[in-house]
């Protein structure tokens, strides 16, 4: 639950909770005051939750409450909006925040002290309301000085008064204003990419028009601004994101996402400070412009050079805050996301295909076409590695040891066969490249292993250490002559080609993620299929020649 302005401000949350049973806790998003928020703070069910809520000082007019109810994951009620009315909204004011680099506003309600070295306001009666909300699918009207009744239960509010004085910085101040949002009238043009303006363009086949996504960017050298557009030909997806980032990885970036809901249109400015995206204003944002025609997104709006990011400290009695600035006058990698947004509201859910990102980090100045890929060149290499083990050296080493003992009988190489020599070799190898492949995926992505990637990864660890044991088998393997050889050949045999068919497994598998990007998938896929069809029509060959 979050109090609002009722003209829609909704990036403002307004007032402070307070006085909570064990049922609730509060978290702090921007506003006057911290704690300005509640939630559940645990699973079980609850039938009413009772909490005091402080008004902010200032006359900021008509305030709707919004709460979010949930029964089960596939029960519940969202967008439950409630109104409290001023009694003089026409002498309503716009709120205005401090800009520092960290800033401190206290209150000495709630058994606060107000601290401060700058000059401080003057006392602002508030009014503090309390209401018993029910787990209903309706909610009791909050409104000063009434009392009234949802089915079943029964809502008495009552405004007890209290005072406030809030000490803010006197100096520095800029008032918060809401951006408008309209229909993206005129379609992206990409003739002007390399020219007139810079492209990140994906995939690399893509010339503009035929792009999954596509970002343009120009420099505005009157305001000192930039012109951004962004697009994604992606079918059945919400939004569509722009990431400006120091490396390649998600994490302290700066992210930019249009977000379509049928005819309702917005554009969010947010954080990542790991994997996951923090809301934030978009008062730095100007000229939004949204469309969605025939499931596909594009949008466009104005960067300034400088936007800054303001990082809460949660749990504080005061309203903490830390300024962090983004200066797109340097240079980022670029990242482009898409997805889908929760039901019944504009909260953007995590995208399952993963972002394409520009080769080397660009300047929004730079009027170049950039390419770039969903994964980094380990990740290539972690593939291309595993293709080659497990789709060309396995096979032969397969087919060396079963039908090739009898070639060149006459000689050895270090008083061995030759086809032994070979087949020992290429098995080292194969051993040596699933190694190399390993150690590129963790480092890459790390040692934790990402729920996203598993099957595959599972699998790709038990592949390892199948061919573990293997190797294993091998240093104890018994002579020609001895009583158990015939024990370690089964053996040997088995486990050469339950790993060979866990491997193809994997593989597709690894192909087949959630967040594999289209054109790696169809391709892979394809190869694999390809491969499997031809080791079986190969070995069927090898065994019809090998008959007498």
């Amino acid at each position: 639950m979050a109090a609002f302005r009722a003209d829609d401000l909704s990036e403002e949350v307004l007032g402070q909770f307070s006085n909570m049973d064990a049922k609730l806790k509060a978290f702090t998003c921007f506003g006057e005051m911290p704690d300005n928020m509640i939630t559940h703070s645990h699973d079980h069910s609850v039938q009413s939750v009772t909490v005091n809520w402080t008004a902010p000082s200032a006359n900021v007019g008509h305030i709707v409450f919004k709460t979010t109810i949930v029964r089960d994951y596939s029960e519940f009620w969202v967008d439950i909006k409630t109104q409290l009315n001023s009694s003089n909204p026409a002498s309503a004011v716009g709120v205005k925040y401090p800009i520092c680099n960290t800033c401190h506003i206290s209150y000495n309600n709630h058994n606060s002290t107000a601290t401060s070295a700058t000059p401080a306001t003057s006392a602002t009666p508030v009014t503090t309301t309390k209401a018993t909300f029910a787990t209903t699918t309706t909610i009791a009207t909050c409104a000063t000085k009434t009392t009234t009744a949802t089915p079943g239960t029964s809502s008495t509010i009552a405004t007890p008064a209290t005072t406030a004085t809030s000490t803010t910085p006197a100096t520095l101040k800029r008032t918060y204003t809401k951006i408008s949002t309209t229909s993206l009238v005129q379609d992206i043009d990409f003739s002007g990419c390399g020219n007139s303006k810079g492209c990140f363009l994906y995939p690399s086949s893509c010339s503009g028009d035929d792009c999954i996504a596509a970002a343009t960017f120009e420099h505005l050298q009157s305001s000192d601004e930039y012109s951004i557009e962004l697009t994604t030909k992606y079918d059945s997806v919400d939004y569509v994101a722009l990431g400006l980032s120091d490396d390649r990885h998600m994490g302290d970036d700066e992210t930019i996402t249009c977000v379509v809901q049928g005819t309702k249109l917005n554009v969010q400015h947010s954080y990542n400070p790991g994997y996951f995206n923090d809301r934030k204003l978009t008062t730095s944002l100007s000229n939004v412009q949204v469309k969605n025609a025939d499931g596909h997104i594009q949008c466009r709006f104005t960067l300034p050079k400088i936007t800054d990011i303001y990082l809460i400290t949660q749990g504080a009695k005061s309203f903490q805050y830390t300024n962090t600035s983004f200066d797109h006058g340097k240079t980022y990698y670029l990242q482009i996301a898409w997805g889908s947004v929760m039901t019944g509201s504009d909260v953007i859910a995590q995208h399952e295909i993963m972002p394409p990102v520009t080769f080397d980090k660009l300047s929004l100045s730079d009027k170049s076409i950039f390419r770039g890929s969903a994964y980094g060149i380990l990740v290539h290499a972690h593939v291309s590695l595993m293709l080659v083990a497990w789709l060309f050296i396995t096979g032969v080493t397969t087919v060396s040891s079963r039908h090739y003992k009898n070639w060149l009988p006459e000689k050895k190489i270090l008083g061995t066969k030759v086809w032994f020599q070979v087949h020992r070799g290429l098995a080292f190898l194969v051993i040596l490249l699933t190694a190399l492949g390993l150690v590129m995926v963790f480092t890459e992505y790390g040692a934790e292993i990402r729920e996203g990637s598993i099957p595959h990864s599972i699998l790709g660890l038990i592949v390892t250490g199948f061919v573990g044991l293997q190797i294993i088998m091998g240093m104890l393997r018994p002579g020609p002559d001895h009583k158990r050889r015939i024990i370690f050949n089964w053996g040997h045999r088995v486990l050469g080609q339950l790993t060979h068919i866990t491997a193809a497994v994997t593989m597709f598998l690894g192909f087949g993620m959630d967040q594999t990007v289209q054109d790696m998938k169809t391709f892979g896929l394809a190869v694999v299929a390809v491969w499997l069809v031809g080791q079986i029509v190969w070995h069927v060959i090898f065994e019809v020649l090998s008959r007498p």
